[in-house]
């Protein structure tokens, strides 16, 4: 994964995590994780914000 700076990330995910990302790279398999990474966690503050 290729973090802002362009330098590559490497994250270490729960065994339950690694399961939702894989399920959510079936879905939009036109994204890569790195995107798909970062749409999840703007829609988790957005609707952390919403909920708040």
């Amino acid at each position: 994964m290729e973090g802002y700076s362009g330098k590559p990330v490497s994250v270490m995910l729960s065994g339950d995590a690694h399961l939702a990302l894989d399920a959510l790279v079936s879905v939009y398999s036109d994204k890569s994780q790195k995107e798909i990474i970062d749409l999840a966690l703007v829609h988790l503050l957005k609707s952390r914000q919403v909920t708040e």
